[in-house]
């Protein structure tokens, strides 16, 4: 379908009567259409405030943006004054001129129905034609100062000199603003969201740098978590009697059927698929509904906006290791900038004990259930397709925002890494694709059912598979944590640690028997994971990690022999002496016989023979004590700048 755009000086006040009818059209059920006399006085105060968008066979208006620049009186009372929307209410004298420093406010965005869709192209169509205008008005009142190219001439935006704001009404408004890069600065009556887009973002949004999303799906993100001892209050989340009580609670929240038949089902595949023997240790727990906050990349706390999310813990308690599943179900956000925030360690939702801030969801179990991060985390991505954009792709599979604030640059499409993430089929069944990085699996079913049900029946036979490959990384993070707590100990390590390390290893070698698996199919596909999250890497680098354990434990066992075989000389001399107590005596009683014949004032007769044979003998050996261990101290010294030497390094 092709488009005329109209601009707000081309219209006239004849044709805002066609405007005021989609008004009518989409505002008439939020009881927010506007009066024809309002907007005809703000239009004989600045024309330059509309784009329209006209359906080029028929001459229909498709939909328009009305747009004006405020006093800064009014941009206060926006932003951070008024309790209700400022929309139709606002008068002439609150306008302002467009001038460096304005503050242009978006009163009313709207598509008429038959034109909304990717098909249709209106709201692509539409964001282009306002985009243009924007960077007209900007050039011609000096809004923007622009990069000089090499010919002399001006390029992009390089810094702006206004800001855009906005407040929604509707989801649709929402979309609008977040994809046009706004982020939200407030929240008023019935739930409408302030927002606003400047610096950074307005140039990225002037020079048309944004990105829609082509494609639908769930994101489940797989976040490991180990506990210290097993008597922790998660337990209580496993408790018959909680579970009921949270069923029962949730039974009244449609929210909570999607997360239910999640647990089923992998409770399903894991019991059809796997062993008796772990199928039956193996245990979910729903841990509730939460607000998640999506920001930008620059990560400096801008709410782009909240999405609800809902989280599942996979346990196998005998080892304390944990899996927590958190399920986005048909985001409509960003997939890339989600798995940004993942890789950043940036996972926000609003605190459930109130007050309307956001904690990290690592720092909310740790307090409520005494679960502790343990590990990297794992993401997959249910798609109905891939990326139009292949650079996006790239980035999903890398789990790194695409298009971002932060940084331009993109993934090469030339890397043999990166190829082979996006171009590999990895699946061994023909009703879905499989592609896998060492931190993403992208998988995208032939037929992306629009009911949320059936595309976690057909997922959930391969995420029990991802979730129990996550229960070896994380068992390789506690045996490492173990380690390093052991070697933490400035040397002193006893036999009972490397032995707790071993046991602990035991205990989850259940997790590394690819038979663990009955059928082969899925024993194909859990070496095709393991592999692609680099498990073997990993077990390998744990195994050196004990061999240097072991290694300190053998020194420490010979320096302990040298030590017992010193303080056994010592006693053998200590006997060897004691033996010759009589002749020491008689020598030092001779000694006194001597010293007194030459000297007539001292009378060393006097001194028990005995008793200075014991002070000599006491002495002689703490001097000998004192001396050792200043030579030992000199030599931890020395070991411990060589260490620290080499750790720098």
């Amino acid at each position: 379908m092709t488009y005329k755009i109209l601009k707000g000086e081309e219209l006239g006040f004849e044709y805002l009567q066609k405007i005021m009818e989609i008004d009518k059209e989409v505002y008439s059920g939020l009881g927010m259409e506007g009066a024809l006399e309002q907007m005809e006085k703000r239009y004989r105060k600045n024309k330059e405030t509309f784009v329209v968008l006209e359906n080029a066979e028929s001459g229909e208006t498709a939909g328009y943006i009305n747009f004006f620049p405020v006093n800064e009186k009014t941009f206060k009372d926006i932003m951070c004054g008024s309790e209700q929307i400022r929309d139709d209410d606002i008068e002439p004298e609150e306008m302002a001129d467009y001038a460096p420093g304005c503050h242009i406010y978006i009163i009313s965005v709207a598509i008429r129905e038959k034109y909304r869709g990717k098909e249709n192209g209106a709201s692509k169509a539409l964001s282009d034609a306002w985009i243009a205008y924007l960077n007209e008005l900007a050039d011609k009142y000096g809004l923007v100062e622009r990069k000089k190219q090499n010919d002399g001439s001006l390029g992009k935006v390089k810094e702006v000199r206004m800001d855009i704001s906005g407040t929604t009404v509707s989801d649709g408004g929402q979309r609008f603003l977040r994809n046009h890069l706004f982020v939200q600065t407030r929240t008023i009556e019935n739930n409408e969201k302030v927002c606003i887009c400047e610096n950074r973002s307005l140039v990225k949004l002037l020079n048309n740098e944004l990105n829609f999303k082509t494609h639908r799906d769930d994101i489940y993100l797989f976040l490991p978590f180990t506990t210290e001892d097993k008597d922790t209050a998660v337990n209580l989340l496993f408790d018959s009697s909680t579970q009921c009580a949270n069923e029962n609670m949730q039974a009244k929240d449609q929210e909570w059927e999607i997360p239910h038949f999640l647990m089923e089902k992998l409770k399903y595949c894991i019991d059809y698929e796997c062993e008796d023997s772990v199928a039956e240790e193996i245990e979910t727990a729903y841990l509730g509904a939460f607000d998640f906050l999506h920001t930008n990349d620059l990560y400096e706390g801008d709410v782009v906006g909240e999405e609800k999310i809902h989280c599942l813990l996979t346990a196998h308690r005998k080892t304390c290791l944990y899996v927590l599943t958190i399920i986005f179900t048909d985001s409509k956000f960003y997939t890339t900038q989600i798995e940004d925030q993942f890789s950043y360690n940036y996972l926000r939702i609003k605190n459930p004990d109130g007050g309307g801030d956001y904690i990290a969801i690592e720092k909310y179990l740790e307090n409520r259930y005494g679960l502790i991060s343990c590990g990297k985390g794992k993401i997959l991505v249910c798609m109905s397709n891939k990326p139009e954009n292949p650079e996006e792709f790239r980035h999903i599979m890398a789990a790194e925002v695409f298009n971002g604030l932060e940084q331009e640059y993109t993934l090469s499409c030339d890397g043999e890494i990166a190829k082979k993430w996006c171009e590999t089929d990895c699946t061994h069944y023909n009703s879905y694709s499989i592609f896998l990085s060492n931190l993403v699996i992208a998988f995208i079913p032939d037929e992306f059912d629009s009911n949320a049900k059936n595309r976690i029946e057909q997922m959930a036979t391969y995420a029990f598979i991802a979730i129990l490959t996550m229960f070896q990384n994380t068992s390789i993070a506690r045996i490492n944590k173990k380690i390093a707590k052991a070697l933490s100990y400035e040397g002193r390590i006893a036999n009972k640690d490397v032995l707790e390390v071993y046991k602990e290893f035991g205990k989850t070698a259940r997790f590394w028997e690819i038979h663990t698996y009955r059928y082969a199919g899925a024993q194909l596909e859990a070496e095709c994971i393991i592999k692609a999250f680099g498990n073997a890497e990993l077990m390998a680098e744990c195994e050196r990690q004990q061999e240097f354990l072991e290694k300190i434990v053998n020194l420490q066992a010979s320096e302990n022999a040298k030590r017992s075989g010193f303080f056994l000389n010592i006693m053998a001399v200590i006997i060897a002496l004691y033996q010759l107590k009589d002749s020491v005596i008689a020598i030092i009683k001779n000694f006194y016989n001597w010293i007194n014949e030459e000297s007539s004032y001292l009378e060393f007769s006097q001194i028990n023979p005995e008793k200075a044979y014991y002070l000599i003998m006491t002495g002689c050996f703490v001097l000998f004590f004192v001396i050792r261990r200043i030579l030992r101290d000199k030599h931890d010294r020395i070991q411990k700048k060589i260490f620290t030497h080499k750790k720098k390094k």
